[in-house]
């Protein structure tokens, strides 16, 4: 593959994208032109002042710009639909984002799961979908939490708030042929659960070590009196294999899998229990986790392949890897702006720019060719190409000979990692 081919493919793939979204003018269809190039190959932080010295725009039209409306979802959904599998499940998270200033617009204390504590900054809430073909994420949309007072002012909840997120893109994940929700087990609440299934999704998410469930009776029937529904609750430290089946088993684990009613969600759930095998991870974890070798999963589909079930929830790791690759190799943590507009357009533009490369320059490789996605790579090789067409310029050298050609590739692959 030629590299400097894959770039002008990259840009050109893009622009033909942009071309489709609705309301956009042609100032501003260049502007994006120019700032994803720009943004995946800066060598240095991604703020306003660093752009406008790389850049043909100045500091003022930058920021004027990034004030301007703009579609993420619009144009991610067109790059998934062209590009990704046709199965596909949606993933959602909250993620901490390290800022600092009193007057930034979401300012709070928000978790941090890297920390395990509430720390000063902003939350993003983010939508992806996840390719379960080429098990990856790619971003939709990131809407910023605003701070807890201003949800109480509106008189929302924080849950009703990422309950709105998904609901504004119900549409399009629709359109995307999106089925099942997948999120962490914070998420495993009554009020989450029926929400989605009341917008016609299915969640599947992981509940307590201590769920409260409760096996099903299926035994004889009384006559006279009220039909027993259930016949006891499951012991989740020692379940009923009888009733909980066992459909897999490897070296690490058994998984078994069965329909009981959850008393916190008030509704039928089909579960999975993951158990590890007696002497496998003797000794790991913390406290109470210390001693606990299990898992449980569950979905509101009831006919769901237990091995879809974990299946999916294990792709839903897949956006932790979306975020931390926006936040190690696309700035998603440098803003300096302050304002609503201009951090919604940062923060999207962050995570856009890691969908469009993980496309572009991985998703295109045959899947048997296809090595480990490497973001540092692809954010290398566009850094290279912008100093070495600079330097070419300025020497003279003519590109269309075969010698300049053999060291103009040579440059671009300085410092890439093997992947």
């Amino acid at each position: 593959m030629n590299p400097s081919n894959s770039l002008t493919q990259a840009l050109g793939l893009i622009e033909q994208i942009l071309s489709e979204v609705d309301e956009l003018s042609k100032p501003q269809m260049r502007f994006m032109l120019w700032i994803m190039g720009a943004w995946l190959g800066l060598p240095v932080r991604r703020n306003m002042l660093n752009l406008a010295r790389f850049g043909p725009y100045c500091e003022k039209s930058i920021r004027l710009h990034m004030a301007r409306a703009f579609n993420f979802a619009e144009l991610c959904g067109a790059l998934i639909a062209g590009h990704c599998g046709a199965e596909r499940i949606c993933a959602f998270d909250p993620s901490f984002i390290r800022k600092a200033g009193r007057h930034t617009y979401g300012v709070d204390h928000w978790w941090c799961g890297t920390m395990q504590k509430a720390l000063r900054g902003l939350e993003l809430g983010v939508v992806a979908v996840v390719d379960v073909a080429a098990r990856s994420a790619f971003s939709l949309q990131a809407t910023q939490t605003p701070c807890l007072e201003t949800l109480r002012a509106q008189g929302q909840t924080l849950m009703g708030h990422y309950l709105s997120l998904l609901e504004a893109q119900a549409g399009r994940l629709k359109q995307l042929g999106i089925t099942y929700v997948a999120a962490d087990a914070y998420f495993a609440k009554e009020s989450f659960v029926n929400a989605v299934v009341k917008m016609q999704w299915h969640v599947v998410t992981r509940l307590r070590c201590d769920a409260n469930l409760n096996y099903l009776y299926h035994g004889p029937r009384n006559l006279r009196g009220r039909p027993q529904k259930y016949a006891g609750k499951v012991n989740c430290q020692d379940i009923d294999k009888r009733r909980l089946r066992r459909f897999a088993q490897d070296d690490e684990c058994s998984y078994y899998s069965g329909v009981v009613w959850a008393v916190a969600l008030k509704r039928l759930v089909r579960i999975v229990y993951i158990q590890q095998n007696q002497g496998k991870g003797k000794g790991k974890g913390k406290g109470k986790d210390k001693d606990r070798r299990y898992c449980i999963l569950m979905t509101t589909d009831l006919g769901l392949a237990p091995e879809k079930i974990v299946e999916y929830y294990k792709l839903r790791f897949q956006i932790e890897f979306l975020i931390r690759d926006a936040k190690t190799h696309a700035g998603l943590e440098e803003c300096q702006a302050r304002d609503q507009e201009k951090l919604f357009f940062h923060f999207n533009l962050a995570l856009t720019t890691v969908s469009w490369a993980k496309i572009a320059f991985w998703l295109s490789i045959p899947q048997e060719q296809r090595g480990a996605f490497s973001l540092r790579n692809i954010k290398l090789l566009w850094t290279s190409q912008m100093w070495v067409n600079r330097v070419f310029q300025n020497l003279g050298f003519d590109l269309s000979l075969i010698k300049y050609q053999q060291a103009y590739s040579r440059c671009l692959d300085i410092g890439r990692l093997a992947v």
